[in-house]
């Protein structure tokens, strides 16, 4: 789909072909979509492609690799699902905006910063998640149970911090080896904390 095919129109449900494979530049920008379906087929989605609609639940799946800056921006997105984090999709500067209270992350790579700084309440990480860097979720509202991934191998300083995290559970088999400065600080943990036998350091101020 070519650059601004569809901009400035009031399309208010789209649903995609599965052999779509890239959405261009301001595709469909300032529209009035509220429900999309994204096809198994896409792998690219362009700049401001989703700009300016009335999207509040989104799914991400796993072939999308590239998605360009604000390609859903000025949207009301609460509810975000993303099937694997890649540079482009979880990196500083929050593609989706800052109103996103429920998350889910099947796999891949977190950046640093990249959901920093929201609203986010539930957060749900897969087992596939094998890396978050620094700051990646903190100063965010996340409550109640925490699980890190069984594959996780990195998480950054102050990945978490600043939440309302009350119960964090480690996965069987962790492959985590650290755990850097100030990761869990300034959360409510309370409940039993079990440290797998895999790590070896723990950072000041760590929780």
């Amino acid at each position: 789909i070519g650059n601004y095919a569809f901009e400035n129109n009031q399309i208010s449900s789209l649903a995609l072909p599965e052999s779509i494979t890239q959405i261009s530049d301001y595709a469909f920008q300032n529209n009035q979509i509220s429900v999309l379906s994204i096809p198994s087929s896409l792998t690219t989605i362009g700049s401001q492609a989703f700009s300016s609609n009335q999207i509040s639940s989104l799914i991400i799946p796993k072939t999308v690799t590239s998605l360009s800056t604000y390609a859903f921006s000025s949207n009301p997105i609460t509810t975000l699902s993303i099937g694997k984090c890649t540079a482009d999709i979880c990196s500083s500067g929050n593609q989706f905006g800052s109103s996103i209270t429920n998350l889910t992350i099947e796999s891949g790579e977190i950046g640093s910063s990249a959901f920093s700084s929201g609203q986010i309440v539930n957060l749900s990480l897969g087992n596939e998640v094998s890396s978050i860097e620094s700051s990646a979720f903190s100063s965010n509202q996340i409550s109640g149970k925490l699980t890190m991934p069984s594959n996780l191998t990195i998480i950054g300083d102050s990945a978490f911090s600043d939440n309302k995290i009350n119960k964090l559970v480690f996965s069987e088999n962790c492959k985590l080896t650290s755990i850097g400065d100030s990761v869990f600080s300034n959360n409510e943990i309370s409940d039993d904390l079990v440290i797998p036998n895999s790590i070896t350091l723990i950072g000041s101020n760590a929780f």
